[in-house]
């Protein structure tokens, strides 16, 4: 953040979205697989060469024709031979070229085209790779909302990216196709022109396969700027047509997203084979809340220039630091356990909140406290406390109806046929309307007691599923809401916007001025409430006079419970505040509810009736407008909280992390909120904030028609790694925090809440006789105990431990000064000599003592010259003549074995030393030269020192050559005699200079450091001397 613009223009201009100016690793990353795929294909040519040149021979046989032809192996004839005293002539064959003048410049041309291409290749690679090592480097400074110099650093990089590399890559293609050209219209440069005088062709071997996809590839990044400017074109043409888009308006663009939501409706519907329902649903109308509520949530005024990449990392930080406050909670509900569970009934305990930020709910609180309602703190639910183990015994025990509702209760009562489908009506009582024995037992279940007095499983956007269910052994009548289980439930739970209950409580016989709830809630309480009238089998089971009836059935004094989890937990609730009035004594037990139910006004009243359970970090019972208000700013604030760059934080979260050590480590990387350094980013979420303060309590959602969560809440905090939760009475301006994992959605289920509903009565009812623990000493820590933090100071070099104010790769910066250059230089000479030295013929001479001997490449062995020497080489020889009074060089390819001597051991050895050396001088050559660019530690210039003495003592064992058989026997047999011994060449001196080079670097790179202590004081000597003068 932000996108860096590349190139100003009309319009919008090039930028490197979607990525911003520290997200550019990855692009990094995906051009380094790029070049893995193309080195993978352009190394075998190279160690073909090699081996090629490692045996002596060359990619053109001796006959001057390519190694693929057929007679590219069968050498032609260059004449050496000596006069006899009766002129007759002894022609000796020592394998050099003769071919016609026309196959001579195609081979040629072939050669060339190659050559090139490899060589320039391995150019672009190692260019690429130091730009994109600079690139990696440059996008790490700063943070995300502060570049610092990171993106006038990345637009001069980019400069030389998009010019000079597109320049090599025109090259790269160009040669590629030179070279195909050639060889398709020479037959790929054999002598003969029919197709049969190739051993195979070019394009039919695997050969020609990794030369394609080295040239897509390239051809494809080539591209790449081209598919830039069509995409800005369509950018433009893009902006152009929606100024003139009738769905660009508001309420076009509520369409919009009301039909994207339809869309993903059905797509559900089909994809479940109508499983799940959804075809009930009308996507107009049923979708209009969750359209309106996600363009307000998106649709802002400000544009923070927000990338993908920031998202992820905001978004884990902020799950770390859920994770901290998740941890202090745990650690302080052990505290809890151990030190508040045994204490007298009586007593209150009250425990400090966390405060409310952001300021969205600080009106409602100071309301609140006013009324005399305020944040009452948390408090620990006492074993002894006859209060809190009446509630908790009940929780348990109607969370079992909450979760059987689901599809335990319908699937038996299918099974035994008492149902006609899952969908469908079980109605005992309308026949028997004075006997109980009809109604079905869930003694399958293991309660026996509890009858099944009525099940209704019709559903839609109106309808739900609920049950009337008959508890003998607690002596009431529950009516258990199922949750959200279809797609209409989820259409349901997406009508969230406020609606007035005035008629509500006209019907039902309560006040309900200035009441609000959930629209899809009170519709399907609705529902339900115009069902059970209807059916009169709650009037049936607990009539409302005081008439005793003998037929009636014997459920007079029962208590009436309703019961739900997730979305039928709001609807229970709304349930009961509209049976109040009929049934004073009814109690809620709302497992799971959203944070949307009903407002405050409504709640607080309930709170008498009402208990709503919440598991840990549940996400439901925190859906509210209000809350998503709050995590916004929060991510927002995320953001400019980050003192790192966004690499080093996105290394810093891949780490595995303590819990004792994440206050640490979040304080490693982040600001603390009250810290944050003033920007023009800040300043920027600081006036959204006013203005979204503002409107949101004002128009988008009023104080008095904020929804909330219903009743007194019971907060399961999880406390260690035994599943073990302890049991709070919790304001509900606790639940503020969304947090984000796949621990919510676990921590949402039915099945699992009535385990742990059950394990803390169980545990509970122990502690409360003495006979056991709560909470046990064992250890909170979640990760495994070697996981260890090592903080970036005192560590080695790693990019991870800059700040944010270091780049750690510039080219040429030279960290160590000028002196660095100084072995730099001396290995790139080295390299060059050695690579040329390597491959002249002329590293060794042997003079001619007896003679003469004539040179000849006629066959006729016309226009013969006289030889002054014989040369030698790693890979070729010639022979040196006198032509006008200035001596000539002849090279040839290595001859055969018919023609010289065979090649020795110390011929064999003298090639391995000299590829050896070059094999390991080039990757030196390059990690040396990173010294120019980055700091290396002092182990790796030790190891570059070492390395760089081995090349050279491989290049100076390059001169056992001299103890072969060609420089000390008889080289040519047809010629015995005729040679004196080696002597050094040219080339000899030349691999002279390259040893002592490569020796000189290594000394300098051992010395390096000390080298730079005498560059420094000698710089300052100099500034003192200049501040003198």
């Amino acid at each position: 953040m932000p996108a860096i613009k590349l190139i100003d223009g009309c319009g919008p201009g090039l930028t490197s979205r979607p990525f911003a100016g520290d997200d550019l690793q990855i692009m990094c990353l995906i051009g380094a697989v790029y070049r893995l795929i193309q080195m993978a294909c352009l190394l075998p040519f190279w160690v073909k060469l090699f081996l090629i040149r490692l045996n002596g021979q060359s990619l053109v046989g001796p006959s001057g024709e390519p190694s693929w032809c057929h007679t590219g192996d069968q050498p032609l004839k260059l004449l050496l031979f000596n006069y006899s005293s009766s002129d007759e002539s002894v022609a000796v064959s020592v394998g050099a070229d003769e071919e016609e003048e026309h196959a001579t410049t195609v081979t040629g041309e072939m050669m060339i085209s190659i050559s090139s291409y490899l060589i320039i290749t391995a150019v672009y690679n190692v260019v690429d790779v130091t730009l994109s090592l600079a690139v990696w480097s440059a996008a790490s400074v700063g943070t995300p909302i502060e570049p610092r110099g990171r993106d006038v650093a990345l637009r001069s990089l980019f400069f030389v990216k998009i010019v000079l590399m597109n320049l090599l890559l025109c090259c790269i293609l160009a040669s590629g196709l030179f070279f195909v050209a050639v060889g398709r219209s020479h037959n790929y440069g054999c002598e003969n022109e029919d197709e049969e005088s190739a051993v195979s062709k070019f394009e039919q071997t695997p050969w020609y396969a990794m030369f394609t996809v080295v040239m897509i590839t390239y051809a494809f990044e080539l591209l790449l700027w081209p598919c830039l400017s069509m995409n800005q074109l369509g950018r433009a043409v893009t902006s152009l047509h929606a100024r003139y888009d009738p769905f660009n308006s508001e309420d076009g663009r509520h369409r919009k997203i009301t039909a994207l939501l339809g869309c993903s409706i059905r797509c559900l519907q089909c994809l479940s084979c109508n499983r799940m329902g959804g075809g009930r649903v009308k996507i107009q109308s049923d979708l209009t809340d969750a359209a309106v509520a996600l363009i307000d949530f998106f649709n802002l005024d400000t544009n923070f220039n927000i990338t993908m990449s920031d998202v992820w990392v905001c978004l884990k930080l902020l799950g770390r630091e859920r994770r901290q406050t998740r941890y202090e909670l745990s650690e302080q509900a052990k505290n809890d356990a151990n030190n508040h569970l045994i204490r007298p009934a009586d007593e209150n305990i009250c425990l400090e909140t966390r405060p409310t930020r952001f300021g969205f709910e600080s009106e409602v609180s100071r309301n609140l406290t006013e009324d005399g309602f305020g944040d009452r703190g948390r408090k620990v639910l006492q074993p002894n406390h006859s209060h809190d183990m009446k509630r908790l015994r009940e929780a348990a025990r109607y969370s079992r109806y909450a979760n059987g509702v689901y599809s335990d209760i319908p699937s038996s009562l299918y099974r035994e046929g008492l149902m006609h489908s899952l969908n469908g009506l079980y109605h005992p009582l309308e026949i028997e309307r004075n006997d109980l024995n009809v109604c079905y037992s869930l003694e399958c279940f293991g309660m026996p007691r509890s009858l099944v007095a009525y099940a209704s499983y019709e559903a839609d956007v109106i309808k739900t599923p609920y049950c009337i269910l008959i508890d003998l052994e607690a002596e009431s009548v529950v009516i258990a809401v199922m949750g959200s289980a279809t797609l209409e439930d989820m259409v349901t739970d997406m009508q969230f916007s406020p609606v007035r209950m005035d008629k509500v409580g006209m019907v039902c016989g309560f006040d309900a001025e200035g009441k609000f709830c959930h629209r899809g809630m009170l519709t399907k309480s609705k529902f339900i409430f115009n069902d059970l009238k209807r059916r009169g089998v709650l009037k049936l089971l607990l009539p409302l006079d005081d008439v005793v009836d003998e037929t009636e059935l014997h459920c007079r004094g029962f208590d009436l419970v309703f019961t739900g989890h997730s979305l039928g937990g709001g609807i229970a609730a709304i349930l009961g505040m509209m049976h109040r009035n009929c049934y004073p004594n009814l109690h809620v037990y709302a497992y799971c509810p959203p944070g949307c139910t009903a407002s405050v006004n409504v709640l607080l009243e309930c709170e008498e009736y009402v208990t709503s359970i919440v598991v840990g970090n549940d996400l439901v019972p925190r859906i509210r407008d209000a809350n998503f208000e709050i995590f916004r700013f929060e991510f927002l604030e995320m953001l400019a909280r980050i003192k790192v760059s966004k690499m080093v934080a996105f290394n810093d979260i891949r780490v595995p992390c303590r819990n004792r050590d994440l206050k640490r480590r979040n304080e490693d990387i982040l600001y603390s909120s009250g810290e944050v350094p003033p920007s023009d980013y800040c300043n920027a979420v600081k006036s959204l904030k006013e203005r979204r303060f503002h409107d949101f309590n004002s128009v988008i959602s009023p104080l008095e028609q904020r929804l909330d969560i219903p009743g007194k809440i019971i907060h399961l905090v999880h406390v260690d790694r035994s599943d073990k939760y302890l049991p709070y009475w919790e304001s509900r301006h606790a639940l503020r925090e969304i947090n984000l994992g796949t621990k919510i959605v676990m921590e949402h289920s039915a099945d699992r809440l009535v385990s742990i509903l059950r394990t803390i009565v169980d545990d509970f009812e122990e502690v409360a006789m003495g006979q056991g623990e709560l909470i046990s000493d064992g250890s909170l820590d979640v990760t495994s105990a070697n996981d260890t933090y090592e903080p970036c100071y005192g560590a080695g070099f790693s990019a991870e431990c800059y700040s944010a104010e270091d780049r750690w790769f510039i080219i040429c910066s030279c960290p160590l000064g000028l002196v660095s250059l100084v072995p730099t230089l001396l290995s790139i000479t080295a390299f060059v000599l050695s690579l040329v030295g390597n491959n002249l013929c002329n590293l060794f001479r042997r003079n001619v003592s007896h003679g003469p001997i004539y040179f000849s490449s006629d066959l006729t062995l016309g226009n013969a010259e006289e030889v002054v020497d014989v040369t030698l080489g790693l890979y070729t020889h010639g022979v040196a003549y006198l032509a006008e009074s200035s001596e000539v060089l002849q090279c040839s390819n290595a001859s055969s074995e018919n023609e010289m001597e065979e090649e020795d051991a110390y011929i064999k050895m003298a090639r391995g030393f000299a590829a050896l050396g070059l094999i390991i001088g080039f990757p030196v050559l390059c990690w040396l030269g990173l010294s120019n660019c980055m700091v290396l530690s002092h182990d790796s210039f030790k190891k570059i020192a070492i390395l760089l003495m081995f090349v050279s003592c491989c290049q100076a064992m390059v001169f056992v050559y001299v103890r072969s058989s060609w420089c000390q026997g008889v080289l040519f047999p047809g010629i015995p005699g005729s040679l004196d011994d080696c002597q050094l060449g040219d080339g000899s001196r030349i691999l002279l200079a390259a040893c002592s080079s490569w020796f000189a670097a290594s000394l300098a790179t051992a010395h390096l450091n000390r080298l730079s202590v005498v560059e420094n004081e000698l710089k300052l000597r100099s500034d003192y001397f200049s501040m003198l003068s």
